[in-house]
């Protein structure tokens, strides 16, 4: 019998450890999350120590990507996302990059590994921009830091510059600053998983029409191979009916629970490292509403496919418009792109 008990982490670190400790004094063993790369950082001291089991299903930080402890993600780490934007970048012929990041462990994991991507025939500025981990952005200085980027001399060479942008909702702000900032129509504007398809950017006209007129915004979000969505058919079939309809990320918590259950119907009593290689063992190559799943050393998915979302013109309005797919296939993967 597996029980369910569940806690709001509210998308922050102090959430997070309050949730944690809040099913720790439950008795929980098992807990699935949390999502964000933040919050994951913030309680895996503790469950190391105590011996739980973390599985997230959206953490992709690749600074926690750490053998033998008690964290292990159902999706790929950042460094797999990076090479979904750095094929895209380089499909688009881009050869400079201004790289704007939330200073939180999974969004500079996401500038760190873009940057570390990019192939020698692009020109990255340094240092990357970073802007505090806060609801509120201060765009003043981050706008000044681009224009200056934007006129060195790197960036006239060829003159086909980018700006990778890793946040949360909180970039529909920096994007409406940037539309204010008359920056050249050639400039192309790239963004991370965290901030695919937030309705805080579509919501902000001036942050949608310029993220819209400089490349929509491409963005890439865990999503489903050919195998996973003949796999999920049925379930996703179930939800939508109710009005949900699941992605990856719920998905990915969906398998989860399963194999979490099929690691305690091996090893009942299982704690710390016993359960922790008790769930690797039920996870490689569990065949779930995912896909086959393989973890890394560290615990982490190997590889995922993902979906390039971007924000289009509709009309009057701008929506969130699928553009394109990518898919690991060797050392580059194997990218579809139309824009908007």
């Amino acid at each position: 019998l597996v029980t369910l008990e569940i806690e709001d982490s509210k998308s922050s670190p102090d959430g997070a450890t309050a949730g944690y400790q809040a099913l720790v004094a439950k008795g929980v063993k098992a807990i699935i999350g949390a999502q964000a790369s933040s919050e994951a950082k913030a309680i895996l001291p503790d469950a190391n120590a105590a011996g739980l089991l973390l599985v997230s299903q959206g953490s992709t930080a690749s600074s926690l990507a750490i053998p033998g402890d008690a964290l292990y993600r159902m999706v790929p780490t950042d460094k797999v996302e990076s090479r979904a934007t750095v094929d895209l970048m380089a499909k688009q012929e881009r050869n400079y990059l201004v790289t704007i990041g939330r200073d939180d462990a999974g969004n500079q994991g996401l500038i760190t590994s873009v940057t570390a991507g990019v192939p020698s025939s692009v020109t990255a500025a340094t240092p990357s921009i970073t802007y505090p981990a806060t609801s509120t952005v201060d765009t003043a200085p981050i706008v000044s830091a681009v224009q200056s980027a934007l006129a060195s001399t790197g960036a006239q060479a060829g003159r086909q510059p980018a700006i990778y942008l890793a946040g949360f909702g909180e970039v529909s702000s920096i994007l409406a600053a940037l539309g204010g900032a008359n920056l050249a129509s050639d400039v192309v504007i790239y963004g991370g998983d965290g901030s695919a398809r937030s309705d805080s950017v579509t919501a902000d006209a001036a942050a949608a029409k310029f993220a819209a007129e400089h490349g929509g915004f491409p963005s890439p979000l865990s999503t489903l191979d050919a195998q996973a969505v003949k796999a999920s058919a049925p379930l996703r079939a179930r939800e939508e009916k109710s009005g949900v309809q699941p992605d990856a990320f719920s998905l990915g918590a969906y398998d989860a629970l399963h194999i979490i259950a099929k690691a305690w119907a091996a090893s009942p009593d299982a704690t710390g490292s016993t359960l922790w290689n008790a769930f690797a063992k039920a996870a490689n190559g569990y065949e779930g509403v995912t896909g086959t799943i393989t973890l890394d050393s560290a615990g982490d998915r190997a590889d995922g496919a993902y979906a390039f979302w971007s924000v289009c013109k509709v009309g009057s309005k701008y929506e969130w418009k699928q553009t394109g797919t990518w898919e690991p296939d060797g050392p580059n993967g194997t990218i579809t792109f139309k824009a908007c």
